[in-house]
């Protein structure tokens, strides 16, 4: 199942990225990542999120300012349906969606497909 990252606090609020499942999402604050930051506090490659089988890592990439899952401060740890990350001034929630009941809401309303 598609995991997204959604942005539930901070300057780019509701914003939404797919997991890329090859190479990882990486996120921070040069325009080179899969997810772009525009936040001082976070590093220029701040984490990475990565899938292997069924399961969903976040891994600090060396940040200055760490990378927490919940309140606690993570090098590397299993996220799951719901978890809550903070980078910065910014939390984004992993979400788990079934890809067909997207491409149903997203026909529905008219939307384009990514």
């Amino acid at each position: 199942m598609p995991y997204r990252i959604v942005i539930v606090e901070g300057p780019q609020e509701g914003e939404s990225y797919p997991v890329d499942y090859v190479r990882g999402t990486i996120i921070g604050r040069s325009p080179s990542n899969n997810i772009f930051i525009k936040d001082r506090a976070v590093s220029r490659a701040h984490c990475q999120i990565r899938v292997d089988g069924d399961k969903c890592f976040i891994e600090d990439l060396g940040s200055t300012n760490g990378t927490f899952v919940g309140d606690e401060r993570v090098t590397e740890a299993e996220l799951h349906d719901g978890s809550v990350v903070r980078i910065g001034v910014n939390r984004f929630k992993l979400v788990k969606y079934d890809e067909q009941v997207m491409a149903d809401t997203t026909a529905i309303n008219g939307e384009a497909k990514e």
